[in-house]
């Protein structure tokens, strides 16, 4: 008979405390692109298509 190890071996709280941070930062990036995304064609010059 084998045994099997689990695929994480830490607690579900650790877990989210190196994922957390991740999902703040994709979050913050999101909120200081958006708002120069209209501003974006007369930036770079360029036409709508």
């Amino acid at each position: 008979m084998t045994t099997t190890r689990p695929l994480w071996g830490y607690p579900l709280s650790a877990a989210l405390l190196l994922m957390a941070p991740f999902d703040v930062l994709a979050s913050l990036a999101m909120d200081i692109y958006l708002p120069v995304v209209p501003a974006m064609p007369a930036i770079l010059r360029t036409s709508h298509p």
